[in-house]
């Protein structure tokens, strides 16, 4: 009957999880060497310890730290008259050892550095003598945050977008001996929903870290020898900064207007011949049509000028409109009707086979598709969908 009652218990516990031991925090000592020295405060804590007060002075002495975040970087520090006597550097939280306060001085303090990846750093001192026996610091977090990143390359031009919640300063450092730059993000956190991936054009990686209260933006560029030019936009309705680094050849510009224009009227694009109305159908179907929408919303860079002008000469082939799916018919010589069918680009008859044809006259066919269309998408997560795009193209062709 024992057996079988155990073998019950034993099976419960199982079931519910065994009791979870909370695990000890670390332990340091920071009591100093050498001890305060010996002088007339000493007659007056030996009376005071006579009248009741000898566990006050003499009683051994322990801090428990403890952070939000719990797992914060900490530096402690010892300071008697102005004068470092231990420094521990650990993580909480941690239980310190002090010395008995008739070993201390009024002059001696307590000094911590509080640091998390993501929150704002603190510096905090107490008075040795009079520090609390625990000490809970919740740490504020960054100002700022890393919300989403982007990456086109398109015309030999490669731009990389960067979207925060307020208005960033950034530093970009260069090393001489290596191919690439570093962008830093200060007092901004990271609040990425998954990693950048780089892609065509002067970018071959990109990586992003936090350091602290910064974000660090490596980039690797495949020559060494490149420009990097910056500009800032907002965008009212996502309610959010974007950081413009456009990337190139050193000396190299912006194409004007008219010779955006000229790429485009160069590939006699006909909506209804061909094959166009198969890969649109492929692309419409696999694409997300909100990632498409936001993704559409002007962000100041070269792309932005594409998709206008893309539209307009869309609208030429048929006396200034583009028709939707929906039947609205949409004036592209009206500005907010132009913005219309931009923001409704998905379901505009003829536009994603515009665009498709227009990537496919450029030299990195893919990038430059993922560039116009969804640009915030990882290479990776567009790779099928332009392997579908292509297919509807080559099985019609054939």
């Amino acid at each position: 009957m024992r057996i079988l009652v155990a073998l019950l218990c034993f099976l419960w516990l199982a079931q519910i999880g065994w009791p979870r031991v909370e695990e000890a925090p670390e332990e340091i000592d920071l009591i100093p060497a050498e001890p305060a020295p010996v002088g007339l405060r000493n007659v007056f804590v030996g009376i005071a310890a006579l009248l009741g007060g000898w566990r006050h002075w003499y009683g051994e002495r322990f801090l428990l730290i403890t952070t939000v975040p719990a797992d914060a970087e900490l530096g402690l520090y010892y300071i008697r008259s102005n004068f470092q006597k231990r420094f521990e550097r650990t993580s909480a939280p941690v239980r310190v050892q002090l010395p008995r306060r008739v070993n201390t001085t009024r002059r001696d303090v307590f000094f911590i550095r509080i640091e998390a990846d993501g929150f704002t750093t603190e510096e905090r001192s107490y008075p040795v003598r009079a520090v609390a026996e625990q000490l809970v610091i919740r740490l504020a977090p960054l100002p700022n945050t890393l919300v989403a990143f982007g990456h086109t390359y398109i015309a030999g031009r490669t731009t990389l977008l960067i979207y925060t919640k307020e208005e960033v300063q950034f530093r970009v450092s260069r090393n001489g001996s290596s191919a690439g730059f570093v962008l830093a993000l200060p007092k901004t956190a990271d609040g990425l929903e998954q990693r950048p991936q780089g892609s065509g054009g002067e970018v071959e990686r990109v990586g992003v870290a936090q350091v602290g209260e910064d974000i660090l933006i490596r980039v690797s560029t495949r020559d060494p020898e490149f420009e990097v030019r910056s500009k800032q936009s907002y965008n009212p309705i996502r309610d959010q900064h974007i950081l413009v680094l456009d990337v190139m050849a050193e000396g190299a510009r912006r194409p004007a207007a008219d010779a955006l224009r000229r790429a485009l009227e160069r590939l006699s694009y006909r909506p209804r011949e061909s094959c166009h109305p198969g890969v649109e159908r492929t692309l419409r179907a696999r694409l997300d049509p909100s990632a498409v929408t936001k993704a559409f919303r002007p962000s100041g860079s070269i792309v932005d000028s594409y998709r206008r002008e893309a539209m307009l000469i869309l609208g030429r082939l048929d006396r200034g409109t583009v028709h939707t799916l929906a039947g609205e018919d949409l004036r592209t010589g009206s500005p907010i009707e132009l913005e219309l069918a931009l923001q409704t680009a998905l379901t505009v008859e003829g536009y994603l086979g515009l665009l498709a044809a227009f990537a496919r006259s450029q030299d990195e066919p893919a990038s430059v598709l993922r560039s116009l269309l969804v640009p915030d998408m990882s290479p990776g997560d567009f790779v099928p969908i332009y392997a579908a795009a292509e297919t509807a193209w080559t099985r019609c062709a054939d």
